[in-house]
């Protein structure tokens, strides 16, 4: 619980402690995270839109800026899987957290 949701825990402790009820306390506590992570979501989400048009650019694959945003803020996970496969950067059926090799430039027609 204390890895996946500090927050809950931390607020058990204050609610357990008697510093504050738990409604009180999950609800600031819950604000805190949201305002701190709004900012790494929102770089994510324009980092993956970012490589999602080089990926489509070096590919030739049709579409658009807005297209490569909203499907980053949509589900990112499910994009980042997508340039994955079609770029080939990992091993069917291995677990690789090293670095593959880079894709040799493609030549402009």
């Amino acid at each position: 619980m204390t890895c996946c949701c500090p927050w809950v825990s931390l607020a058990q402790i204050i609610s357990r402690m008697g510093l504050a009820p738990y409604a009180t306390a999950i609800k600031f506590l819950l604000g805190i995270f949201s305002l701190l992570m709004l900012p790494v979501i929102v770089v994510y989400i324009y980092a993956v839109s970012q490589v999602r048009g080089k990926v489509r650019a070096r590919f030739d694959i049709p579409g658009s800026p807005l297209e490569d945003l909203l499907l980053s803020w949509c589900c990112g996970c499910c994009t980042v899987a997508q340039m994955a496969t079609h770029v080939k950067s990992y091993k069917p059926g291995s677990c690789s957290f090293g670095p593959v090799s880079t894709l040799a430039p493609f030549e402009e027609a």
